[in-house]
């Protein structure tokens, strides 16, 4: 493992608890040109990235790395990343601790673009900003604080490249940003950041930075470590090092899901949580259905199901043009229906063979089958004001087995490692098109054609529709009837999940 320090014009010796993986493995720790106690030319020629990657270049063929993991801290996470999206040959994993990948989007840059920094009242507060997002052990460790020592550390070098403190940017990095190259890493690739991590700035925001950057890259995974800073592997360096050894030490996958997660609750969420089935136990439907009843999950082919029996038909309650709520009669959208024969009549298997197999039979009356597809699929993320839990929005259409419309709407959920609630708000319905007497709308399509239809009904609305933060606006919003005069309202519908999908 080949492990890059931050600065720019640190030394490594702040790395020192990464040490304990030397157990299993190699470690290679080295410092940059003009930092530690490699050389200080001090020659601003030298201070742009594509000279850092070289030097990775050259310390591959000095040492004969033919296959390493890298691991990256903060400005060092800026060079393996950009070191990673070239897909050079022979790495095999990357670890971005902290990264700096876009300026704008670090700490406060803008906030003191001038004025007097050489004042007591600035290097107070400076002082209080590291020991708040850079490390917050008090006091330091000594490995810490010699990074820091004029022996060690290049200020010269740090001022030019980035600027004369953390949160102010007027060097060369000033403008950097590389998160278009994210995309193009191609490696399984861990993220972490702390709670209060200097990479993270404002802890307030529903979507951290690490998290958007972890986006970007396939199959990326983030840990977000509570109660830490910038140097987690210093404030928690049990829990961090679990982590990085788990992920060092797993098998490479053909086809990495995107997870996240939150550190000591190591459930992984993401596309791979939303495959596999799990149970409802209850919905706005209430005494409508028996529960609980299965949904289907296929993150990877973009859409789910459900299949529930109804036991009391006339408490289904449906939405109107003018908000009212009425009770749907025993029978009326299923009227002359036979019952289906066999069973599978969800065929969530993401096989061609299951997808393209017409529904030739009528499927049961009393059953509710439902199928919907996402026009915008979930995007998963912890939430940083509650933790433990994860949160998503989407937007989706459904269509159900009893009844001739196709419901296009926003979604969110809400989970922890153990359970979660989903909520559609600002739904529309839209008829579909009549089929003749006794013919079901299903009728000799297959599930694929199924949620092409669905997408096709609902594209217009997804591309116009904001979706509400969260759900108490929804729910506001509803009660208040707004509503942009183009479709008819329903009232939001909550259904809980009393699992995961496995």
């Amino acid at each position: 493992m080949l492990v890059i320090h931050g600065g720019p014009g640190l030394s490594h010796h702040y790395l020192y608890p990464l040490t304990a993986l030397s157990a299993s493995r190699q470690l290679i720790f080295y410092d940059q040109l003009d930092a530690g106690s490699s050389e200080w030319p001090n020659d601003p020629k030298n201070w742009n990235v594509p000279r850092y990657l070289a030097e990775i270049d050259a310390l591959r063929s000095h040492l004969g790395l033919d296959s390493l993991i890298m691991f990256g801290n903060s400005w060092g996470g800026t060079i393996a990343a950009a070191y990673a999206a070239r897909r050079p040959p022979g790495l095999t994993k990357l670890i971005l601790s902290g990264p700096l990948i876009d300026t704008r989007r670090w700490a406060l840059r803008a906030c003191l673009a001038s004025g007097d920094t050489s004042s007591e009242a600035f290097a107070a507060a400076t002082d209080l900003f590291y020991r708040r997002h850079l490390c917050r052990r008090d006091p330091w460790p000594d490995f810490v604080a010699a990074t820091f020592e004029p022996r060690l550390f290049n200020k010269r070098c740090y001022e030019g490249m980035w600027g004369p403190t953390e949160f102010i940017s007027t060097g060369v990095l000033r403008d950097y940003n590389g998160s278009a190259e994210l995309a193009s890493i191609d490696v399984p690739t861990l993220l972490t950041c702390g709670e209060f991590d200097e990479a993270t700035p404002d802890t307030t925001r529903r979507d951290l930075d690490v998290m958007r950057f972890a986006a970007a890259i396939p199959g990326a995974e983030v840990v977000v470590f509570p109660n830490a800073s910038h140097m987690t592997f210093v404030e928690v360096p049990e829990s961090y090092l679990s982590v990085v050894r788990g992920f060092v030490e797993a098998a490479p996958e053909t086809a990495p899901a995107a997870a996240v997660a939150v550190a000591g609750e190591r459930r992984a969420v993401g596309r791979g949580l939303l495959n596999g089935a799990s149970p409802c136990t209850w919905s706005t439907g209430g005494g409508f259905y028996a529960y609980p009843f299965t949904a289907y999950w296929n993150a990877t082919s973009g859409d789910y199901g459900w299949e529930a029996r109804i036991v009391a038909p006339s408490q289904a309650v449906v939405g109107t043009s003018s908000g009212r709520r009425r009770r749907r009669r025993r029978g009326e959208e299923t009227r002359g229906r036979e019952a289906v024969t066999g069973v599978g009549a969800l065929r969530f298997g993401g096989a061609a063979d299951v997808y393209d197999r017409p529904y030739a039979e009528v499927l049961d009356p009393a059953v509710e089958v439902g199928w919907a597809a996402w026009l915008v699929p979930p995007e998963v993320r912890p939430d940083p004001q509650r933790r433990g839990e994860w949160t998503s929005r989407a937007f989706v259409g459904t269509r159900v087995s009893t009844a001739s419309h196709t419901f296009c709407g926003c979604q969110s959920m809400r989970g922890d490692a153990a359970a979660f609630r989903l909520t559609e708000h600002g739904r529309a319905s839209g008829d579909i098109p009549p089929r003749p007497a006794r013919v079901p709308w299903y009728a000799n399509l297959t599930r694929r054609e199924i949620s092409a239809q669905i997408r096709a009904t609902c594209a217009a609305l997804a591309r116009r529709t904001s979706c509400p933060e969260d759900n108490e606006t929804a729910y506001a919003e509803w009660a208040s009837g707004r509503d942009n005069g183009t479709y008819w309202r329903l009232p939001p519908w909550v259904e809980v999940y009393s699992s995961l999908p496995v």
